[in-house]
């Protein structure tokens, strides 16, 4: 009998008979679980944007490589923000329904990080050649105006998915 109930009261503390799972001396259930994931998700997610922002801004209001002579080049891409999202958008609602919302966020984040990674490598390779190629240097100026937008827009989509799965 005295064995039995101390076997019962060590399995209720390490929880074998609910699903809670413990986290730092915390017991946690599987929706507080999944709730923490998220939150911890996008927290990354918004640490990752706060260090591209500043790094695309710098990039789009550069002289060499972006519109920094061009005291119009700011409003004007911001006027392409909101269709960006919306294109977005209607490209998420078609994941959406062929996925699924597990597989739609996994694929909309490595997609968005898959494009910001090859801007970035481009930019890389065409730093060195604007000097000395102008139609390189305008290409250059492209690539940073679509990343500057494409940053812009991309973080909203991000971030409903996550709060959708909050």
């Amino acid at each position: 009998g005295n064995k039995v109930a101390s076997n019962k009261s060590i399995n209720d503390n390490n929880n074998d008979n609910d699903d809670s799972i413990s986290i730092l001396g915390l017991s946690l259930n599987p929706k507080a679980l999944a709730t923490l994931s998220m939150a911890i998700c996008m927290s990354l997610h918004y640490l990752a944007y706060s260090l591209a922002r500043p790094a695309t801004m710098t990039l789009f209001t550069s002289s060499r490589l972006g519109f920094g002579n061009s005291v119009s080049a700011y409003p004007f891409a911001m006027t392409f923000i909101s269709p960006m999202s919306f294109l977005l958008l209607l490209f998420y609602g078609t994941v959406l329904n062929r996925q699924g919302p597990y597989l739609a966020l996994k694929s909309t984040t490595l997609g968005c990080a898959a494009i910001l990674g090859l801007c970035a490598a481009l930019i890389a390779k065409l730093d060195p050649l604007v000097e000395t190629n102008a139609s390189l240097a305008t290409f250059a100026k492209y690539v940073v105006g679509a990343l500057f937008v494409f940053r812009e827009s991309y973080v909203q989509l991000i971030t409903s998915q996550h709060w959708s799965f909050i």
